[in-house]
């Protein structure tokens, strides 16, 4: 088992007699699934249902310990206590306390479900709630860490899957979570209660509202990548250039991997096998495993 530092993920935590109904009525997911035995995956959204935070929410020693992006932590801590008003919950950030590692080889020994939790030299490890082909997470205290492998082994995967990260793939205030593979992802729970946000994400769903989703894409010609948010090109063979999509995060590929692009992109255009053009850069989406678009949603019902 090789444990990977996740640099740009940190631990804050909510605990009260209040956190439980706190938590439920601000986030996309049922806090109530949450357990010493399972953890989940959620986004925190804006009052217009736009795209704040994504969130892995484990419970230990009566606390629930909430994973989130370190660069925004603080962000995230001042939302939370804007909505606190005489609830009884106490809102810390522990970036001094607990580290993120995720492990991406582990044995038969280690959980096999989504989300399943267990203990772990003195924090927890749990598979990670979106997809099992990303692996397992741990919370660790920072004072007992192993040694970690390139950042680079996780992010690669993360990419090639299609998973976003974050602000990296999802515009702040803006991003649609139904645009970004969160009910996929397990990240929203249809039968919950009222959230923050919900009336907009129910209605995406429920009329038929996406019309982009973003996708992992490979870098076909070119040397760099693209920096997020760079306009994506579909250019016709009589020379017409049409508006497709923007980039998200990108990983330069390393011995011989080939690079990838997350790009946020029209579905119309992704639908057939055409290659989109950022400046002289090529690129070829294709669509992972676990992602269903509207076309096969509507073949399965």
């Amino acid at each position: 088992m090789s444990p990977i530092l996740l640099p740009n993920r940190q631990i804050i935590s909510v605990s009260g007699v209040d956190a439980k109904s706190f938590l439920q009525g601000l986030i996309s997911n049922d806090i109530e699934q949450v357990s010493g035995d399972k953890s989940i995956y959620a986004a925190f959204l804006s009052a217009q249902g736009k795209f704040l935070h994504d969130l892995f929410i484990s419970s230990r020693d009566g606390e629930y310990l909430i994973d989130c992006e370190s660069a925004r932590a603080a962000d995230l801590v001042k939302r939370l206590t804007m909505y606190k008003l005489r609830a009884q919950v106490d809102i810390k950030n522990r970036a001094d306390d607990f580290a993120i590692m995720a492990v991406m080889d582990g044995k038969s020994d280690l959980p096999q479900h989504n989300g399943e939790t267990v203990s772990y030299e003195n924090g927890i490890l749990y598979r990670d709630p979106r997809l099992a082909d990303i692996g397992w997470r741990m919370i660790l205290p920072k004072n007992k860490l192993p040694t970690s492998s390139d950042f680079y082994e996780y992010d690669y995967v993360r990419a090639k899957l299609g998973l976003p990260d974050g602000s990296r793939d999802m515009e702040i205030d803006r991003a649609i979570i139904l645009e970004n593979g969160f009910q996929e992802l397990n990240a929203i729970d249809w039968q919950k209660g009222c959230y923050v946000g919900q009336e907009l994400t129910a209605r995406t769903k429920y009329r038929g509202l996406v019309r982009k989703r973003l996708l992992p894409c490979e870098v076909t010609t070119g040397v760099n990548v693209p920096e997020f948010g760079t306009k994506i090109e579909l250019r016709l063979p009589d020379g017409m250039k049409i508006d497709a999509g923007e980039t998200r995060s990108a990983i330069q590929g390393k011995d011989g991997d080939p690079s990838l692009v997350l790009a946020l992109l029209r579905l119309e255009h992704v639908m057939q096998p055409h290659e989109f053009y950022t400046g002289n850069i090529v690129l070829r989406p294709y669509i992972p495993h676990w992602m269903r678009l509207p076309e096969q949603e509507s073949e399965e019902m």
